[in-house]
Parts: structure tokens; sequence; C-alpha cells
């Protein structure tokens, strides 16, 4: 969907009321997450944990999730012992939730801030509200093969829908009303723009306060470390070396079957690609 050049952010959230998208999208969102809900009723004290549903290219399964106690100083300290002290910079970020209670830690780390980024959050009032208003629809009386065909109908929509919004907030984000104003207002609400959680100049850090400071107040960003973990910089044991698992839980899962024998196909080559360096 594209909007008029000279539509500001407002205008732009303001058609995606009118036209019904965001409504659908979010009707759509609220309908599978009741499917979902209502196949895993259904399913959950079958003693098979995984169901395909080829006919319809589903597949429903519960999968266990490690939960672990993680010694996050610890891998930190760990990634300032075995990298270069640059390399391991890029490893790690402030823990800014921890220094709630220290001001005046933050104070001193307002001048090692990067650019802030942001993203689009659209407010609704009653009027906005009655848009995305529509009837619930009843899943539960479904068995659970019509469930996992209502899934197989709805998903591509949902999916439609998103790929819209996500386009049309990425509009929004390039307003220059908005990014001047914050917040604009449109007869079903508001758009605003809110920051993202701050980032920091961690090499900056080390070179002014030492790697006791970034030991104590910075964890690891799991990304990197699995991107170092992938190229063969760190070892995947020696950082699970530092989590206890503490429980195991249940995720309940629905998805498309082509689409999870294109993620096994993706994490199987993966494996053998990393295997392959590992016998270089």
């Amino acid at each position: 969907m594209n909007f008029e050049t000279n539509q500001n952010a407002a205008e732009i959230m303001e058609s995606l009321l009118i036209k019904g998208i965001y409504g659908e999208l979010k009707q759509a969102e609220k309908n599978l997450k009741a499917i979902k809900s209502a196949m895993h009723h259904q399913l959950h004290d079958s003693e098979a944990k995984r169901h395909e549903f080829e006919k319809v290219n589903v597949v429903a399964k519960f999968v266990p999730k490690k939960i672990y106690d993680v010694d996050y100083k610890g891998i930190v300290e760990h990634l300032f012992n075995y990298l270069h002290p640059e390399i391991a910079c890029r490893a790690i970020k402030i823990d800014v939730k921890s220094l709630k209670d220290k001001p005046e830690i933050l104070d001193e780390l307002e001048l090692y801030k990067r650019t802030p980024t942001y993203y689009v959050k659209p407010s609704l009032n009653k009027s906005g509200k009655g848009l995305t208003g529509t009837p619930e629809l009843d899943f539960e009386s479904l068995n659970i093969h019509q469930l996992a065909k209502e899934f197989t109908i709805l998903n591509p929509t949902y999916k439609q829908l998103e790929e819209v919004y996500e386009n049309s907030k990425a509009q929004m984000l390039q307003c220059p009303e908005l990014n001047e104003k914050k917040k604009l207002s449109h007869q079903y609400g508001s758009v605003s723009l809110v920051q993202n959680q701050a980032e920091y100049r961690i090499f900056k850090l080390l070179e002014d306060f030492g790697e006791d400071f970034l030991i104590e107040h910075c964890v690891p960003n799991s990304s990197k470390v699995q991107w170092f973990i992938d190229n063969r910089l760190l070892s995947k044991s020696d950082i699970d070396a530092f989590k206890t698992i503490k429980d195991i839980r249940l995720d309940f899962i629905v998805m498309p079957l082509d689409v999870e024998r294109e993620i096994l196909t993706m994490q199987s080559q993966r494996r053998l690609d990393l295997s392959l360096r590992n016998l270089g």
C-alpha cells in the first residue's frame, strides 16, 4: 500500500484506520491467537508432541525450551579474558535496567550515548478503537482439523496485513513533521515517536573507565555472542558453562508445514557448514 508523498505520519495512520487495514490486522492477530489457544486446548493432553495436518500445510507442536539462570557478569569477564578488548566491546551492552537506581552513573553515561533511534507508536481514542472492534469468532466449537484449516486460511492474510503495516510505519518514521514534534494527532488518536533503549559507545567507555566498570555494568549482546560462536571466535561450551538450567517449559507453536521444513533445512545446512569449518 502506497501513500501520497505529501501525507504526514498522522495522515498515513488515519488512512490505515479508515481503509480498515489496521482494524483487519488487529482482528486477524486476535483470531490467530484464539485459533492457537483452541488447538492447544485440544492437544495438550495428547501423548504426541507433534501433529502434522499435511492436507492444509500446518504443523502444531510442543517444543521444550530450557530456562536458564545466567551468570552475565561471568560471560562479560570471559569475553575480555578470551578476546581482544575492542572485539569484546562489540559483544556487550550497558545493562540500563540495573542502573535505574543509580542515577549518578546514568548521568555519567550521558556523554557516551549514541544517536538515539525511534519506533512509531499509535494511540487510539474512542472513535479509533471503534474502527478496530469487530465481533469475536467462536473457534472453541471447531474440531482440530477445522482449526488447522482456519489457521492456514487466516495466516497468509495476517502476514500480508503485517507487511503493509510495517512498511507504513517505516514511511511514518521518515516524516519530517513527526521527527520534529515527536507526536502528531489525527481524528482517531495520535502517532508518537518513542525512543528505543539507549545505546552507548562501549569502546570509549572501556578507554575512560576500564574493564572492571564494563564487567560490572554490562551484559552480553546475545545475537553478537552467537555470531562470534558461529564464526569460531568463541566456544559455545565455554559460554554454556555460565548457564544453569532452572526449568524446562513446553512452548506451543503452530506454523505452516512448508515453513518449518525450510527452517529445518537451513538449520541442518548451518550445522553442516560449522562441522566442515571445524574440520578445516
